[in-house]
This record gives C-alpha cells, sequence and structure tokens, in this order.
C-alpha cells in the first residue's frame, strides 16, 4: 500500500500531494477553496483498499506554494496534470473534485482527456 506525501515543482510553484491504497485503479481527489486535501482524508482511507488515491493540496492551499506567481485557473489545471502524469502515467485517471477541484477537473479533462478516465 503506498502512503506518503510528495511533491512536485512547477514553475515556481510547489505541489504537495499525498499517495495512499491499494494498487488498484487512480483516483485522483480535489479540494474546495480555502480547502486542503486534509478533509479528504478520510474517504480516501475508507477506499484505500480498492484504490490508489491521490490527494493534492491545490495551489494556495495546504502544504503547497502558499503564495503562488499566479492564481490563474489554467495554472491549478496544469498543476494537477502534472501530477497526474508522475502518479500514472500509463493509466488513466478518475478525478474527483468539491466546488472549485470539480471546476478544476472540468479544466483538466478538457485539455488532456487522454489522462482521465471519468470524472
Amino acid at each position: 500500500m503506498a502512503s506518503g506525501m510528495k511533491t512536485i515543482r512547477r514553475v515556481d510553484t510547489n505541489i504537495s500531494f499525498w499517495e495512499i491504497g491499494s494498487d488498484g485503479p487512480t483516483v485522483v481527489f480535489l479540494h474546495g477553496l480555502a480547502g486542503s486535501s486534509r478533509e479528504l482524508r478520510p474517504t480516501a482511507e475508507a477506499l484505500a483498499k480498492d484504490f490508489r488515491l491521490v490527494l493534492i493540496d491545490q495551489r494556495g492551499h495546504g502544504r503547497s506554494t502558499r503564495r503562488p506567481g499566479s492564481l490563474s485557473r489554467e495554472d491549478f489545471a496544469l498543476d494537477v496534470i502534472e501530477v497526474i502524469q508522475r502518479c500514472s502515467p500509463a493509466e488513466p485517471v478518475t478525478l474527483v473534485g468539491e466546488s472549485m477541484g470539480g471546476h478544476t477537473a472540468f479544466l483538466v479533462a478538457a485539455a488532456r482527456p487522454d489522462l482521465v478516465a471519468r470524472e
């Protein structure tokens, strides 16, 4: 079972994310505005037996860079795309987003449908 926090750097911003769960299909969780991946952990832990979960602290939130140079919606989507490409390079993921995270999920799916199995 994979577990632990990781960080990637994209341009001038660190994006932190947690990986937990099994070797099952990958599900990426995206929190809402003013939230963090921490609020999604209980749900992810309940699913960890059957899925590989990636919980992203979106830019400006949680353990990611708190004051990034850009807060554009495009950069939110590009951050998620970068995490997906690193965590699940060979298989499309399922995106689950709450509020702002849902909007980010739609932007990712529109920009890179090849990375998304469903949202």
